[in-house]
């Protein structure tokens, strides 16, 4: 997958469409230039016989991390991929990591991605994210995206076909402080 790409890679993601096989994304941590963390993008038309590669732009100069991929293909062909972009904190109790988690969208299949904005909403400790998207046909929600992540409680939103932003996050572990990560997924009929 990664091909010639030469740089550290580690935490994967991998997401099939479920309109076309033969499109395949897949995302990883990356360690570029001088110890920089990054998320690398990395899509096939083919199958997996070629794949072009991206590096996400982070929204902040130098991130203290970036990455911890997740990826989900819509059905109109567009492939979401999501990053935790990490930033040391000055709060009353010292330096802190802050971890948001982002959203980016690729229209053409991987050559381009556009920031989407963040999924975290104003939880800053988001960690082990998970993307779903509905692509039920007999959804009335087809094409609302989901993100999963913890934050100690595990968390969701969602995105729906179009929307400009995320809704607020909704914690759904209410009596569960230690969750660890999270799968979401949706049946035929848009039931999660």
């Amino acid at each position: 997958v990664s091909g010639a790409f030469n740089f550290s890679l580690s935490e994967t993601a991998v997401a099939v469409s479920a309109n076309n096989p033969k499109w395949i994304a897949a995302g990883a941590n990356a360690v570029v230039g001088d110890g920089q963390f990054r998320q690398t993008m990395f899509v096939s038309q083919d199958g997996g016989r070629t794949f072009r590669s991206a590096i996400l732009p982070p929204t902040i100069p130098e991130p203290f991390t970036f990455g911890d991929p997740t990826v989900a293909w819509a059905s109109d062909g567009a492939v979401w991929a999501g990053a935790l972009e990490g930033q040391l904190v000055n709060d009353p109790t010292g330096v802190s990591l802050g971890l948001k988690g982002l959203s980016y969208r690729s229209v053409d299949r991987g050559a381009s991605w556009t920031f989407a904005g963040s999924f975290s909403g104003n939880e800053r400790l988001a960690d082990r994210p998970t993307f779903w998207v509905d692509s039920s046909a007999n959804s009335a929600f087809r094409d609302s995206l989901y993100a999963t992540w913890h934050n100690g409680p595990v968390f969701v939103t969602r995105r729906r076909k179009g929307a400009a932003q995320w809704s607020a996050p909704v914690r759904v572990s209410p009596l569960d402080t230690q969750g660890f990560g999270g799968d979401l997924k949706i049946d035929s009929s848009g039931r999660s």
